[in-house]
């Protein structure tokens, strides 16, 4: 299980992050937490890419703010 720290986006943008944490394993699931849009909630994200590497234990997501606001995000994963 992982928990990224928040990660602000701004609109209209596309990029790929890497993520780790402890006790990861390939059997889980990832989501990304919309945590707010700034200033009006008009702005979404589309996830896409994801990649779950086992050694070293670590994930990469693609993340597009979909609309032309900045969002708040942090990605989670669980096990199961």
């Amino acid at each position: 299980m992982a928990t990224s720290s928040v990660i602000t986006q701004n609109g209209n943008a596309t990029i790929t992050y890497a993520f780790s944490g402890g006790g990861m394993t390939n059997h889980e699931a990832v989501v990304c937490q919309l945590n707010s849009t700034f200033p009006n909630n008009l702005t979404g994200v589309l996830i896409s890419n994801v990649t779950a590497y086992i050694n070293p234990t670590r994930y990469n997501c693609t993340v597009t703010t979909v609309g032309s606001q900045a969002i708040a995000f942090q990605f989670i994963s669980n096990a199961v």
